[in-house]
C-alpha cells in the first residue's frame, strides 16, 4: 500500500529492543482463551502492552496516537507504549525473539505479509476473539478487507484503514479535449486517451493521455485485480496465470493501448515513449507538486484516496475530478468497484496479555468514532461498514468515490501468500519483458512464469527489501 509515510530507518531504541528480546527468548504461550465480550474489564489489575507500528509521519503519528490515547481513556487499566517508525521485518524478529520488551500487537502496512503472519503462527488466530464479542466479520467489514485480512481460514488480522484505487483526471484537459464524463470502459479509456495526448512533429509526447504500462507508480499488475478478475492462484495456493484468461487478457490490453498510442500520428517509437514516462516519473511518486499528474504530464492515472490529500496541499488550484477505474467492455456490470488494500493489525502469540491485547485491537478496528476521526485525519478510507457510511465522514466528492468503491461488492484484492507478496514482485518483473516485446510465446512464457512463482513460495522467498 502507500502513503505519504516515509521510513527513515530502524530506530536506536528498536534494535535495543531486539537485541534485549534475542537474549531473552522464550517459548509461545497457548493461545489465551477469550470468551467474555470484554476480556479486560476495569476490575481487573493495570497491565501494559507494547504496540509496535509503522507510522512516522506528523500528521498520522499524532493521529494514531490520539486513538490509542481515547481507548486508554475508555480503558484506564490497560497502558499501551507505542513504538513507531518500524518495518515489518522488525516485527517479525521482535515476535520471534519475544521477551518483555517485544510487541504484544502490532500494525503492519504490508497486507501481502499476512499469509506470513497466519502461517507462521506469529499473529494468534482471532475467530475465537471475534466469536466471544459476538462481532460478525461479514456485517462489520467489506468482504475484501477480510479477505485480505486472513489465509486459509486463519483470521490471524483485521483491517485498521482502507486503501482503495480508482481514476484519477484532469478536468481541465477534458474540458479542452471536448470530454464531458470520465471513461467508464477500457475502450472509452483509450479512446479518451488518444484525444488527451498531444504530440511533437517528431512524434515525442508534450503529454500522454494514460501512460498505457505496468511500470508506472500506482499502475502495477496487482492493482488491475478486479478490472480483469485475476485469479492469481488456484485452491492450493499454486501459481496459476497461464491457465487464467483475465492475465492474459491485461496483457493484450496493455500491448494494444500501447500500439495504439505509438501509431497516432505523428508516429512515435517504444524508445520516445519510455523516455517521457521517466522523464515524467523522475521526481518520484511524492516529491511535493512533481507528481505527472500534478505537473500535467499525464492527463489521466490510477491512484489512491490519499493522492487528493496531496492535490490539495501541492496543487490545490488543479481542476480534477475522481471515478472508479473502467472496466472491461464486455463486463460493464461491475463498474463501480476496484482494488483495495490497507493496514492491518494483529495480536502476537507470544503475549502473555492477550486478553489486553484483544480489547485494544477490538476498539481501534470496530470504534466508528474513533475510525471516522483517523481516517479524516490521515485521508485514508476507514474500513468498517459502518464507518463507510457515517456522515461524520470527509464529504469531498473526488475523496467519497474511494468510500464507495471501497464498499463495493465488485471491489477485490490480491490473495495472501506465505511469503509476502513474492509472487506479485515476481510476475512485475516478468511483465518488464512482456512490455519490451521480449515475449515470443506467451503461453509458454507464462508456464515458467507459474513454475518460478511456486518454486518461490516453496522456497520461501521473499519480496526484496522485506
Amino acid at each position: 500500500m502507500s502513503h505519504l509515510r516515509r521510513m527513515t530507518g530502524p530506530a536506536a531504541a528498536i534494535a535495543a529492543v531486539l537485541t534485549a528480546a534475542a537474549c531473552a527468548g522464550n517459548t509461545a504461550p497457548a493461545q489465551q482463551k477469550i470468551t467474555a465480550v470484554d476480556p479486560y474489564p476495569t476490575s481487573k489489575p493495570d497491565v501494559t502492552i507494547n504496540l509496535w507500528h509503522g507510522f512516522s509521519e506528523g500528521s498520522e503519528n499524532d493521529a494514531f496516537n490520539a486513538m490509542v490515547a481515547s481507548f486508554e481513556k475508555a480503558h484506564p487499566n490497560i497502558h499501551v507504549k507505542t513504538t513507531g517508525n518500524i518495518t515489518d521485518t522488525q516485527i517479525q524478529q521482535g515476535i520471534k525473539a519475544g521477551g518483555s520488551q517485544s510487541p504484544d500487537v502490532a500494525v503492519s502496512f504490508t497486507t501481502d505479509d499476512v499469509g506470513t503472519y497466519c502461517s507462521t503462527g506469529e499473529w494468534i488466530n482471532l475467530k475465537q476473539d471475534l466469536a466471544a464479542a459476538q462481532i460478525d466479520v461479514a456485517k462489520t467489514f467489506p468482504a475484501p478487507l477480510i479477505n485480505y485480512t486472513q489465509y486459509q481460514g486463519d483470521q490471524c488480522a483485521l483491517p485498521l484503514e482502507n486503501d482503495a484505487y480508482g481514476l484519477y483526471y484532469n478536468k481541465s484537459f477534458f474540458q479542452q479535449a471536448g470530454l464531458t464524463d470520465p471513461p467508464k470502459t477500457l475502450s472509452e479509456l483509450q479512446a479518451d486517451a488518444l484525444k488527451l495526448t498531444q504530440k511533437n512533429p517528431d512524434g515525442s509526447f508534450k503529454r500522454i493521455g494514460f501512460f498505457p504500462s505496468f511500470a508506472y507508480f500506482e499502475q502495477v499488475p496487482g492493482h488491475f485485480t478486479s478490472i480483469f478478475h485475476l485469479k492469481w492462484q488456484g485452491p492450493t495456493h499454486n501459481s496459476e496465470l497461464a491457465s487464467d484468461p483475465g492475465f492474459t487478457a491485461m496483457l493484450n490490453w496493455q500491448k494494444s493501448f500501447e500500439d495504439a498510442i505509438l501509431n497516432q500520428a505523428p508516429k512515435s517509437t517504444a524508445k520516445q515513449l519510455t523516455d517521457f514516462m521517466n522523464k515524467s516519473m523522475s521526481a518520484g511518486e511524492f516529491t511535493a507538486g512533481q507528481n505527472p499528474f500534478e505537473t500535467g504530464a499525464v492527463a489521466m492515472s490510477m491512484d489512491g484516496e490519499w493522492r487528493n490529500a496531496n492535490l490539495k496541499a501541492e496543487t490545490p488550484n488543479l481542476s480534477y475530478g475522481t471515478a472508479p477505474f473502467p472496466v472491461q467492455d464486455t463486463d460493464t456490470a461491475s463498474y463501480g468497484g476496484g482494488y483495495v488494500t490497507g493496514t492491518v493489525i494483529g495480536i502476537s502469540s507470544r503475549s502473555a496479555h492477550q486478553d489486553a491485547d484483544w480489547e485494544l485491537v477490538k476498539y481501534l478496528t470496530t470504534n466508528t468514532d474513533t475510525l471516522v476521526t483517523f481516517a479524516n485525519a490521515i485521508q485514508n478510507v476507514p474500513s468498517t461498514i459502518a464507518a463507510l457510511a457515517s456522515p461524520q465522514l470527509t464529504q469531498n466528492p473526488n475523496f467519497q468515490t474511494f468510500v464507495k468503491i471501497s464498499g463495493n461488492p465488485n471491489s477485490a484484492t490480491t490473495p495472501a501468500s506465505p511469503n509476502g507478496g513474492q509472487y506479485q514482485q515476481t510476475a512485475q518483473t516478468w511483465i518488464a519483458t512482456w512490455e519490451a516485446g521480449q515475449v515470443s510465446d506467451l503461453s509458454s512464457a507464462l508456464a515458467a512464469l507459474d513454475a518460478q512463482i511456486d518454486k518461490d513460495t516453496q522456497a520461501g522467498v521473499r519480496p526484496s527489501g522485506s
